[in-house]
């Protein structure tokens, strides 16, 4: 169970972080 929640928070984690990359990405795009 705790490998599984491991699992969940580093996925939760490395989609929020490419979520603000890509975000990042956009706004020096738009400048």
């Amino acid at each position: 169970m705790s490998l599984d929640y491991k699992k969940l928070v580093t996925n939760f984690f490395t989609s929020k972080y490419y979520k603000d990359q890509s975000e990042l990405r956009n706004l020096y795009i738009q400048n």
